[in-house]
């Protein structure tokens, strides 16, 4: 697992506010603040129709480790079993794929998350004192009447072209309901995101990602 560290991967469901390039930079991209490294955060705000959903909690797992002073990560050791996986050249819907792949791991490997937090009064959960890294999100606890939304990562720090390095990112997922028992149907729980198959090839692979951007809408800093 290789790519360039300060790319911001996100799930379909995120939505974002600030624009982002989503891969490497025309020019090399310049050293981070390695004195944060440790106090980077992740703040993550639950919406439904602009109403603030409280309630339930998040996970957090760091899945990519930085290469000393490279501006790439590679998988940690808790994911090291996932074979044949590429943070490289790949679009929104695949980037998705990957935090349902990484989600489905960790979950059968039963991983113990870095960190949890509850979502309070107010529809917010944060995490903090955040070394460099890449980052899986995953909704463990939700509120009643809601579906959990959808696993994504969060690389840290995040790199925007013209404006430089966020070292704080602000996320606000898609919130759903549940869809209605049709007419004459049983009411029954929501069908669980699909497993998607995890590759399978032994080693690897690496490619220098594009610059192509999310369909979504950038996640705001402070």
């Amino acid at each position: 697992l290789s790519a360039v560290l300060l790319t911001l991967l996100l799930s379909c469901a995120l939505v974002l506010t600030t624009t982002l390039a989503y891969a490497a930079a025309a020019n090399p991209l310049p050293d981070p603040d390695w004195s944060r490294n440790g106090s980077c955060g992740i703040g993550v705000r639950m919406l439904y129709n602009g109403k603030t959903v409280p309630g339930g909690s998040l996970e957090l797992y760091k899945v990519g480790e930085v290469e000393g002073n490279q501006k790439t990560f590679t998988l940690n050791n808790d994911f090291s079993g996932m074979h044949g996986v590429s943070l490289g050249d790949f679009a929104t819907e695949q980037a998705a794929r990957l935090a349902q792949n990484l989600a489905n791991y960790a979950n059968r490997m039963q991983l113990k998350p870095l960190k949890i937090a509850v979502i309070d009064e107010n529809g917010y959960a944060e995490f903090n004192d955040l070394a460099f890294g890449l980052y899986l999100v995953v909704q463990d606890e939700y509120a009643s009447g809601y579906d959990p939304i959808a696993p994504f990562l969060v690389s840290l720090p995040m790199y925007t072209e013209g404006e430089g390095y966020d070292y704080f990112i602000n996320a606000e997922p898609k919130v759903d309901k549940p869809n209605p028992p049709s007419p004459g149907g049983s009411s029954s729980n929501p069908a669980s995101e699909p497993e998607s198959s995890e590759p399978t090839s032994s080693e690897p692979t690496s490619s220098e990602p594009t610059s192509s951007q999310p369909e979504s809408s950038e996640p705001t800093s402070s």
